[in-house]
């Protein structure tokens, strides 16, 4: 089970954050199991940017049903092979013989597999006489709001059928016990981050996702202000990133944390590295460290919610500060 640590009553705002990221690292650090971890994420990372893995193989099988192996397996491999580094490197050897720890990750990665897949959406496509990049707008739209269902459902079943006694709350899914003080400083400390990195071009061909999701058509055909349509792509876009972390700081830390006690930290973020493969090469190397960090804290806090702020703040960041951007380079042009 998960541990959640009592703070001296002087430690608030940031030193919170801070104190739980020396007291775990202080009692788990593993130089070989971080050395192993880092080697698999740096040749994950390698092949992935040399080769355009994800995007040239996985994507070709787009629309079919095959590409949901595709991704249990791409999303698995991490996962499983960190956690074989901890079985080799620390004292947790029992959870191999566990059937609730294969129960509980074969069912995640079916689900974050078949989420990643998901393409039934399209079917949307080809509905009504709407000009297409209109109808690409409702769409990824209404795939944002979908993923709820497809990822939170499955885990709320799962929840009752297996951890609604064993681990007392949906996974972090808790509304009591949050400080929301430190996770504002984390989003301070990110603007000027996010700033300086909306000037960068693989920056801008990636965001804002409101631009591929074809906001500018979508404002146009409607006679709405891009304003208007940015907000409207905005709010279902950060809705979204509910399910990212119920799923990796929620599901992957709180259903398996009686398995791996608090090792499950670094297997769910090998994971999360994967899931970036495709975002510009800085996003994926910063989703290492804010995956280790937001997963401590939701694993000493019993809480989710912090998290969830932080990962819409920062993602709705992005989108503001590029579609700043493109607002000032089309008036320039």
């Amino acid at each position: 089970m998960s541990t959640t640590i009592t703070l001296p009553a002087e430690r608030k705002g940031a030193s919170k954050i801070i104190f739980f990221l020396k007291d775990y690292i202080q009692s788990h650090f593993n130089a070989k199991l971080y050395g192993l971890t880092a080697l698999l994420l740096i040749a994950g990372i390698w092949v992935n940017y040399a080769y355009d893995f994800e995007d040239g193989v996985i994507d070709a099988y787009r629309g079919q049903e095959i590409r949901i192996l595709w991704y249990f397996l791409f999303q698995g491999l991490p996962y499983y092979a960190v956690c074989a580094f901890v079985y080799f490197c620390t004292d947790k050897k029992d959870f191999v013989k566990k059937k609730g720890f294969w129960l509980a990750t074969i069912f995640a990665f079916a689900v974050l597999g078949f989420n990643r897949a998901f393409h039934y959406h399209f079917q949307l496509l080809e509905i009504g006489s709407l000009p297409w990049a209109v109808k690409v707008f409702w769409v990824k739209n209404v795939r944002n709001l979908s993923k709820p269902l497809v990822v939170v459902l499955p885990l709320l079943a799962f929840y009752w059928w297996q951890d609604r006694e064993k681990v007392g709350h949906f996974y972090g899914f808790r509304r009591d016990g949050v400080d929301w003080k430190p996770y504002l400083i984390m989003l301070v400390i990110m603007v000027p981050l996010v700033v300086g990195a909306s000037f960068s071009e693989s920056f801008l061909q990636e965001y804002p996702t409101y631009k591929r999701a074809r906001g500018p058509e979508f404002s146009a055909f409607y006679g709405i202000s891009e304003s208007l349509a940015f907000i409207i792509h905005e709010i279902d876009y950060a809705w979204s990133f509910i399910t990212v972390e119920v799923f990796f700081r929620g599901f992957l830390i709180f259903a398996v944390a009686r398995y791996l006690g608090d090792e499950v930290v670094l297997p769910m973020v090998a994971t999360y590295c994967f899931l970036h493969f495709g975002k510009p090469l800085g996003e994926t190397i910063s989703s290492i460290f804010g995956g280790y960090i937001l997963g401590i804290v939701a694993l000493r806090t019993n809480n989710i919610w912090g998290g969830v702020m932080v990962h819409m703040g920062i993602a709705v960041l992005m989108d503001v500060c590029a579609f700043g951007q493109m607002q000032v380079l089309a008036q320039v042009s």
